[in-house]
């Protein structure tokens, strides 16, 4: 799983089952940009508070998990790459 790796990546502003969006860029290599290409497109639910992209751990494990079982067409996927 993607999100049982090295916790140290993951900052104090994470809650339980929420990650920041900060601290998703950094665990997983991505941009701003490719973030909000995957929320505009509905592939990455998340909520905002104060200012601040949060989304669920399970969420993020299972939009790469579609991607790497084929459910999600790698295409797409690599499309909204930024």
């Amino acid at each position: 799983e993607i999100l049982n790796g090295d916790a140290s990546s993951i900052g104090k502003s994470s809650l339980g089952d929420y990650i920041t969006e900060a601290d998703a860029k950094k665990l997983l290599g991505r941009s701003t940009g490719w973030f909000h290409k995957m929320r505009k497109t509905g592939l990455l639910p998340s909520s905002k508070v104060g200012g601040k992209q949060y989304y669920r751990k399970q969420d993020i494990q299972k939009l790469f998990d579609s991607v790497f079982s084929g459910t999600l067409k790698n295409k797409t996927f690599q499309n909204a790459k930024s």
